[in-house]
């Protein structure tokens, strides 16, 4: 037979346990909870490959800028420097001399359009990397100390489960699996009390015989409505 007492003794402890391991759970998940962090590695990375496409965009504008540069330059020294003497070769050259000053506005305005992206770019990666640097350091703090406290209760649990050992040898196999199906299937009350005629497990109005049997019984009595091991 199960002292009574050792049942009850047992569903404090198994309650103990049940709320500590549901804590050692949510610590778990907050300590791999990355997910921020993951997102702006994420937006790190896109932006490396978007400023790497701009940055030769940027490059490619420039040469072109360049190139456009010298060839006005060498257009405009034949027109300058007296070696062209023929009224229409001068004003040929003085067309693609214009030509190439309207395409020359028009690949700088380019080239600053795209430069102007490029510094957009790299600022907001400045912020993203700011960002994630901020929430890396927070997140090894908070691990930090979510560590001590799960150490913590991995100690407590670690006692409990001594303690739960020391009770469980004391029941009988048969009442145990009773108590274990009860404390599951009864959100972990496997034990209550009867006051007056009342299971305060259910709040069910016992018969007599069984608030009877309870008070003299060397036996389990369960509760007739919800299953629980009764006790007054």
């Amino acid at each position: 037979m199960s002292s009574i007492r050792d049942l009850i003794q047992l569903q404090d402890i198994d309650t103990a346990l049940a709320t500590r391991r549901t804590q050692l759970t949510e610590l778990q998940r907050r300590m791999e909870d990355t997910a921020y962090i993951d997102d702006l590695t994420q937006q790190r990375d896109t932006l490396t490959g978007v400023i790497a496409t701009t940055q030769r965009e940027a490059r490619d504008a420039d040469a072109e800028v360049q190139s456009t540069r010298a060839h006005l330059a060498t257009v405009d020294g034949k027109l300058y420097d007296g070696t062209v003497r023929n009224p229409k070769e001068l004003v040929a050259l003085q067309q693609d001399a214009d030509m190439i000053r309207g395409q020359l506005g028009k690949l700088e305005e380019a080239a600053l359009i795209i430069a102007s992206r490029l510094e957009a770019q790299r600022a907001s990666m400045t912020a993203i990397v700011d960002q994630l640097a901020a929430a890396t350091a927070e997140h090894q703090a908070l691990v930090a100390e979510l560590t001590g406290q799960k150490q913590t209760l991995d100690v407590e649990v670690a006692e409990l489960d001594g303690r739960r050992a020391l009770v469980t040898g004391k029941v009988p196999a048969a009442d145990l699996r009773v108590y274990t199906t009860m404390f599951t299937s009864r959100q972990g009350r496997a034990v209550a009390r009867v006051e007056r005629t009342l299971c305060q497990g259910c709040r069910v109005n016992l018969p007599s015989v069984v608030v009877q049997r309870v008070r003299t019984s060397p036996n389990l009595v369960q509760c007739p409505s919800c299953g629980r091991i009764l006790y007054t």
